[in-house]
């Protein structure tokens, strides 16, 4: 402990940014009181306990405690607004491998706040949170699963342990797991954090959601990428396309500058390639690799699923989430221009997902009537209460003279929107009878 004092003093005098000791505290994980004891004498801080809380956030020794997750539950039961809830939603999803059962939970907790319930009552869910989650293509929200934005968040290690390979703590990574960072003189525990992200990634590409592939070296200098053993030209390694030669190589550890010089190749083989096969797989190699030529950059990384060849982790969520979530027979549609809860609405009435009379007697609700209450004349489907009651129609005539467009008579949502997509008219003026429409839906 007083070498660690000692080194935030030469911190200190390097930075000119002193800590402050007596307002820092000391916490032990595994370690007795007493011990605790010594060590906060010895260096001036104060003792501290778990969990304690950074910034206003409980934080235990594990990644995502129990207590967390009732702060989390205390939160959201009293938020007022979905921002809020997608903040603290947000702050528990850290950059390790959330355990399954917090994220089921979380997402309860989710489930509950959108359709209006609380920890003590909840409320009828008119459709699947799965289906919510999917993106606007495939029928959803766009909401996004917190199982995914967990497994995106880890893939981003792997891009920083790719891209940043001057970084102290790739460096330590390498030395304990090897070069790729997957085993060494070490074994690699799938409980660890570091284990825990290389088991997320291997159980992404297992699945081809994200394979390992996907990230490709783009070659500068040739001098931080292996010839053999890792993908920069093509879908896999050249080891694993050309077993027979890479064999005979004398160092099949090499790079691409070891090998590639002056744009000439030189080869260092075990022995002469003299039988077919061998000389089979050299001509396939050298019509792969004859298109190679080195410059002053560095080696690079490219994700190759990105159209930048950047990970983002929201491209990472969407890759996991569009694989993981159901589709839906047709996508969603979504209006910029009109407010977000009415885009809600107005799909709900597209899944057929409102509370009508028809609908909850269909759940199993004991209605006194199903019959319309606004005509007394038909059945208050969804159909009915926005397309055929009386009081409907006149709305849609009146809408029909204020916009001075001939409206056919449509008797549900398919039929209308079928007509509105061949309205032989501009995006523009679509937009606007689109808006209109939703307008009275809204307030119908």
């Amino acid at each position: 402990m007083a070498n660690i004092v000692n080194i935030l003093n030469v911190f200190y005098r390097a930075s000119g940014l002193k800590i402050n000791i007596k307002k820092s505290n000391v916490f032990g994980v595994g370690v007795i009181s007493s011990e605790l004891d010594i060590m906060a004498n010895q260096t001036g801080c104060l003792v501290g306990s778990l969990p304690f809380k950074y910034p206003g956030l409980p934080l235990d020794h594990r990644y995502c405690s129990v207590c967390c997750l009732e702060f989390a539950h205390k939160r959201l039961t009293n938020a007022q607004n979905g921002a809020f809830v997608g903040v603290c939603v947000g702050a528990f999803v850290f950059e390790a491998r959330a355990d399954f059962c917090i994220v089921n939970n979380l997402e309860s907790i989710r489930l509950r706040f959108f359709w209006g319930g609380s920890s003590e009552s909840s409320k009828m869910a008119w459709v699947r949170w799965e289906q919510i989650l999917a993106s606007l293509e495939k029928g959803g929200l766009n909401i996004g699963s917190l199982k995914a934005f967990n497994m995106a968040l880890l893939m981003k290690w792997k891009w920083r342990f790719l891209s940043k390979p001057e970084a102290l703590w790739v460096r330590i990574i390498k030395d304990i797991y090897g070069r790729d960072g997957t085993g060494g003189r070490y074994r690699l525990h799938k409980t660890g954090v570091w284990g825990n992200i290389v088991d997320v990634c291997n159980s992404l590409n297992d699945t081809n959601i994200i394979p390992h592939s996907a990230f490709k070296k783009v070659i500068g200098n040739g001098l931080s990428t292996r010839l053999w053993k890792e993908v920069w030209v093509g879908e896999s390694t050249l080891a694993s396309r050309f077993e027979r030669i890479f064999r005979l190589d004398i160092n099949n550890d090499c790079l691409i500058a070891d090998r590639l010089i002056d744009d000439v190749w030189h080869w260092n083989w075990s022995r002469p390639l003299q039988s077919s096969r061998h000389l089979t797989e050299f001509e396939d190699l050298i019509s792969n690799t004859s298109l190679l030529v080195l410059n002053d950059k560095n080696d690079s990384w490219s994700f190759s699923l990105a159209m930048d060849g950047v990970y983002m982790v929201n491209e990472g969520r969407r890759l996991i989430d569009a694989t993981l979530l159901p589709i839906s027979e047709s996508p969603t549609r979504w209006l910029n221009t009109i407010p977000r809860k009415v885009n809600i609405f107005l799909w709900r009435v597209a899944l057929d997902k409102l509370p009508t009379r028809l609908n909850l007697s269909k759940r199993g609700l004991e209605m006194k009537q199903i019959s319309c209450l606004s005509c007394n004349y038909g059945i208050e489907s969804l159909d009915h209460a926005l397309f055929g009651c009386p009081i409907a129609k006149q709305v849609w005539s009146r809408i029909q003279l204020w916009t001075n467009v001939g409206l056919p008579g449509f008797d549900n949502w398919l039929l209308w929107i079928a007509w509105l997509d061949n309205w032989a008219t501009t995006t523009k003026r679509k937009e606007h009878a689109y808006s209109i429409v939703a307008a009275y839906m809204w307030i119908m």
